[in-house]
């Protein structure tokens, strides 16, 4: 039996929050109340919208959202429906945009990672890679659409993917995580605040009065591969920090690339390549952040190049993977991601959305590694 349109007249749309989301909060709660059981059918589009007091298409995105979390479907000609709640998850789907060749290391560990923790869980995975050229990416991957249209996947898991994949990504018929930065539910992404406040907080610790930074987020904010990594914020984060701490960074010591650094080799480069420029301008910091870990590669070898010219006393705090080795003859503080905590929020991302429960983006922590214990390589760990 269908409900009536009336039973909607007595909710309040706040002027506060974005329409769509109120529809979708009240239709949330009151399907996972069992207000609305499994198998009711939900009024039209346009009963909706009329007793809300709004236009069918806010209606549209509303339940849109629900349709994505699982818990109502439309069917063709019949009308849109309460599902049951399958909160058990058994079966889910590893996307990778791009080969595994072309993937980073990180990449190739975090998909390492995601595969032993489905396994842990005794889940299904079925993988899915999209070979196309990027230009391809804003269409959905076929072979993933067709695979959830037949109920062979419950769930999607984004490994790899740039902003292209993500517009459609965010629109499948099934929960979704995705490993990336921006504001959208279901994002798995890296807390580059406390990244900030970690690094900045270990330099005045070695007794550093100076630093600087080199880190591949584009000037351009480039869409495709930043990720929405804002680099005017990921500064703002250091300028602010070294202010409280009173420590001086100037601007030609913050050293980011004008275009978005295009896979592992072109990171490695541009740390090489910046750490070199640094270090013939006049005047130095005597502490230095590199982020990420294979940029970190490239300022390595470039200071091993340099040699004596690299004053000893030059205090490093780099970031590392912990399922990547890195090699580092020099004495640095690190700041670890672990890709086993990543691959756990992933995984959360989609049980919350199987649960009925809102789902807004989880920034993963990293960790300083005692001194004593910083590795120079993952085999060297005790």
């Amino acid at each position: 039996m269908p409900i009536s349109a009336a039973k909607l007249e007595g909710v309040r749309i706040s002027r506060h929050q974005p329409v769509y989301r109120q529809i979708t909060d009240r239709f949330r709660e009151m399907i996972v109340s069992d207000e609305l059981p499994a198998g009711r059918k939900l009024p039209s589009t346009q009963d909706i919208a009329a007793s809300l007091g709004t236009d069918p298409a806010t209606v549209h995105t509303a339940l849109r959202v629900l349709v994505k979390e699982g818990l109502i479907s439309r069917q063709p000609r019949r009308g849109t429906f309460v599902r049951e709640r399958r909160e058990v998850l058994t079966q889910v789907g590893i996307f990778m945009g791009g080969s595994f060749r072309d993937a980073s290391s990180y990449q190739r560990s975090l998909f390492g990672a995601v595969e032993d923790l489905l396994r842990k869980e005794n889940l299904l995975c079925k993988v899915f890679v999209d070979p196309r050229p990027r230009e391809q990416h804003v269409d959905e991957l076929p072979e993933l659409a067709e695979s959830i249209r037949k109920g062979e996947i419950q769930a999607v898991l984004g490994v790899r993917m740039d902003r292209r994949s993500l517009q459609w990504l965010k629109h499948l018929p099934v929960p979704a995580a995705y490993h990336t930065s921006g504001k959208e539910p279901g994002i798995v992404g890296s807390d580059l605040d406390q990244f900030s406040r970690l690094a900045l907080g270990q330099l005045r610790k070695m007794g550093c009065r100076s630093f600087g930074v080199i880190a591949p987020f584009s000037l351009e904010n480039d869409p495709l591969f930043g990720g929405g990594v804002i680099p005017a914020e990921f500064y703002l984060h250091f300028t602010e920090i070294a202010h409280d701490l009173g420590m001086t960074l100037h601007n030609e010591w913050f050293r980011v690339p004008p275009t978005q650094p295009d896979g592992e080799a072109a990171g490695q480069l541009f740390g090489y390549e910046q750490f070199k420029a640094l270090w013939a301008l006049p005047e130095h910091p005597d502490g230095l952040v590199v982020y990420a870990d294979h940029v970190a590669s490239g300022v390595i070898l470039a200071m091993s190049e340099l040699g004596v010219s690299v004053p000893r006393d030059l205090r490093l705090v780099l970031h590392r993977n912990k399922l990547v080795d890195i090699l580092c003859p020099f004495p640095a503080a690190w700041i670890q991601t672990d890709e086993t905590q990543v691959a756990a929020a992933l995984l959360e991302q989609v049980r919350r959305q199987l649960r009925g429960e809102p789902c807004p983006p989880i920034r993963h922590p990293f960790t300083l590694l005692p001194t004593k214990n910083n590795p120079t390589s993952k085999t060297n760990k005790k």
